[in-house]
């Protein structure tokens, strides 16, 4: 990859980025006008895909699936929560399910900010979940970014931020 489309593809994970945190009132393209919180059924389509996926996450990985939980996170990008930063592997992603027990996630609060090569996806999850003996915060705050590469979107990166209980 080159130097300017590196650049490029910095700028526009930047501004995505921007985007999709700068404002909790931003809704998605195909979000109903009233307040009720957008669902994979008000989205549009192309945007549902992404909320269907991330919903897959949760459901395999509360499932100990680790190859479902595979699948559907991908092999190869960042994750960042309350442990650390770190390139996801196919170890750390069977380490990851194995040592967490998910007893019940609720995902809601669904954005999606997307232009031509990446897509940004952020929710709430209310999780009741214990990873390596310790309790996970709750709720989460949850962002996903998507890159489209030559076979379609994969997850570039993923970070789980507890939210402040002011």
């Amino acid at each position: 990859m080159s130097r300017t489309s590196m650049f490029h593809r910095a700028c526009v994970l930047g501004t995505l980025f921007g985007l999709a945190t700068a404002s909790r009132s931003l809704p998605c393209q195909a979000a109903q006008a009233n307040k009720s919180p957008p669902t994979p059924a008000t989205l549009s389509h192309e945007d549902s895909v992404f909320v269907v996926r991330e919903e897959a996450m949760w459901t395999a990985f509360q499932q100990h699936d680790t190859a479902g939980f595979a699948r559907a996170a991908g092999i190869g990008g960042i994750d960042v929560d309350v442990s650390g930063a770190r390139r996801v592997s196919s170890a750390s992603t069977t380490q990851y399910v194995e040592h967490c027990q998910v007893a019940s996630s609720a995902l809601r609060d669904f954005r999606v900010v997307r232009d031509a090569v990446a897509v940004v996806v952020t929710y709430t999850v209310t999780v009741d979940e214990t990873c390596w003996g310790q309790k996970t915060p709750s709720p989460l705050y949850v962002l996903s970014v998507y890159e489209r590469d030559h076979s379609g979107w994969r997850l570039l990166a993923h970070s789980e931020t507890p939210a402040a209980h002011w």
